[in-house]
């Protein structure tokens, strides 16, 4: 074994060894928590730090003292803390202040890992650079659910929408070291010296969009604040950071799907997330030219989503117009629409064949934007933590 083996293998050791993890929950589901524990612990980490709200305290903790829990866990210290209201980005803040390592884990309490997921997330963190590391994130669907007559309409949905993703991470790292919109905060990797920093955590918690104060998106301004941090006025002499995507199957994360009407409530804040991201990148943090010069794929790719809406506006009409005057034309434009739109449908059908009873709940899917995007734009100001129980309409 070469020096530089040696010394590649003792530092993921030393990462290990100083890794914690910070899980926010509020009105979890106790199918999916309970399971997502127990292939963190597999990973044996070396302290895990829930933050629940006060009122689900006692919940979470006969959970954390459930004999399959116990039994799963081989010396990974977990500790239990809470806030009065829920509010995510308190509750991550909350977990962090908590943490001494030097390795930062924040972790959705449905994302679920396999037994070799943390220590590919690690591997990154060798260049000193490094402050953020993600990886891939797939759909978890239980054996008994992969059934046409279990399998509801609203998970087929989830399901397209989650795999239409795929591939795209690893693009856009490729072309200039960022991320398809940002790095998901199901599972996310932070040095403690990015997360710990007084001032990265006051504008975590304090960040204002049109006046309303920001309860979700951390995962978005966590990538943000990596990318750009370094470039603002307010933060002059911050650190460089960059990302570190690792694209593999071991490193790959995956989440349960929202089975019934609150995964609308969970695509409506993510699309609504994701059009003030591009906004505030954009126009304000780090701005046109800087968000040019440091990442151009993603600010090209940015700015066709904002204007996409406007511009199927215009393609629709013009549309409607050749439909009047060269029905011919429109029906061989329609036709080559709908080839491209059945290709990649069928091939969803043939990778999930227990989705094909609501295949159409995966052509919707396809086309929400065409909605969702005018309805992102008129309610820019709401902010909740949807499809939680308990955390809707609770002011934040």
């Amino acid at each position: 074994m070469s020096a530089a083996e040696l010394f590649l293998i003792e530092n993921l050791l030393w990462e290990l060894a100083e890794r914690q993890l910070a899980i926010p929950t509020v009105g979890y589901d106790p199918s999916s928590f309970p399971r997502a524990l127990i292939s963190w612990l597999a990973n044996k980490p070396r302290e895990i730090i829930v933050v629940t709200v006060s009122s689900e305290k006692q919940k979470a903790r006969t959970l954390l003292n459930s004999e399959p829990i116990r039994a799963a866990n081989t010396g990974t210290e977990i500790l239990l803390l809470s806030i009065p209201l829920p509010n995510k980005r308190d509750q991550i803040v909350h977990g962090i202040q908590a943490c001494t390592g030097r390795i930062v884990g924040l972790v959705d309490d449905d994302a679920f890992w396999n037994p070799h997921t943390l220590i590919h997330l690690l591997a990154p963190f060798q260049e000193p650079d490094i402050g953020l590391v993600g990886g891939p994130i797939e759909s978890y669907i239980p054996d008994e659910r992969k059934d046409s007559s279990v399998i509801t309409a609203w998970e087929v949905a989830a399901l397209r929408n989650r795999s239409k993703r795929r591939g795209g991470n690893k693009l856009f790292y490729a072309r200039d070291g960022s991320t398809n919109f940002t790095v998901s905060g199901a599972t996310m990797l932070l040095r403690a010296a990015v997360v710990k920093d007084p001032v990265f955590q006051t504008e975590f918690t304090d960040e204002k969009f049109l006046g309303v104060r920001m309860n979700t998106g951390d995962d978005s301004f966590i990538t943000r604040f990596i990318l750009f941090q370094h470039l603002s006025e307010g933060r002059q002499g911050g650190r460089k950071w960059r990302l570190g995507m690792q694209i593999t199957p071991e490193a790959t994360v995956t989440t349960s799907l929202i089975p019934d009407s609150r995964f609308a409530d969970q695509m409506k804040r993510w699309l609504r997330t994701g059009l003030r991201f591009r906004l505030i990148c954009l126009f304000r943090e780090p701005g046109l030219r800087n968000f040019w010069r440091t990442t151009p794929y993603m600010c090209k790719k940015m700015a066709e989503g904002l204007y996409n809406p406007f511009l199927n506006i215009i393609w629709y009409v013009c549309f409607f117009k050749v439909v009047h005057q060269r029905p011919l034309l429109a029906s061989l434009i329609m036709l080559y629409y709908l080839y491209g739109l059945v290709i990649s449908i069928l091939a969803f059908a043939r990778e999930f064949p227990y989705a094909r009873r609501h295949i159409w709940a995966a052509f919707i899917i396809d086309r929400v934007s065409l909605i969702s995007d005018f309805y992102c734009w008129s309610t820019l100001a709401q902010e909740s933590w949807t499809s939680r129980k308990g955390v809707d309409g609770i002011d934040m």
